[in-house]
């Protein structure tokens, strides 16, 4: 009886590290995906693979490609509930800027947006510090 009580606990504390490892990294990401708000450049070009963007179901972050006249690239934009609330709208082949940073994902270039201009509406993603807007306020520790 023991025994099994012992197995039972260790089971739960290996499940409870496993869940804590995991939100630490969502909490703070990979360090190829950090925002460097002293690398913030423009892109300008046309949607190629829009995103569905909707409030209900898991929450996500939504991206998009976008062609310029350069290259091809994964811009990451916001969780779908977000852009659902700001009533962001993106099509394929619609005309975009993006500013943003450049980042490696999985061995490709991204670029996480900081805003986005869609004719004369501008999207704002995240602060210049790159803080996302839809997080809660947290004081820097560093």
């Amino acid at each position: 009886m023991k025994r099994r009580l012992v197995t039972i606990i260790l089971l739960v504390l290996a499940a409870l590290t496993a869940a804590s490892s995991k939100a630490a990294e969502q909490v703070h990401p990979p360090v190829e995906l950090r925002f460097n708000p002293e690398a913030l450049e423009t892109l300008r070009g046309m949607v190629i693979d829009a995103p569905i963007i909707h409030r209900d179901g898991v929450p996500e972050m939504i991206h998009l490609t976008l062609k310029t006249e350069r290259e091809s690239i994964l811009v990451i934009l916001a969780p779908n509930w977000y852009l659902a609330e700001l009533g962001v709208k993106i099509y394929a082949l619609d005309p975009l800027e993006v500013t943003g940073a450049r980042v490696s994902l999985n061995g490709k270039t991204a670029i996480i947006a900081q805003k986005i201009r869609k004719g004369e509406q501008v999207y704002e993603f995240r602060e210049l510090t790159g803080r996302p807007r839809w997080a809660p306020f947290r004081p820097q520790t560093r």
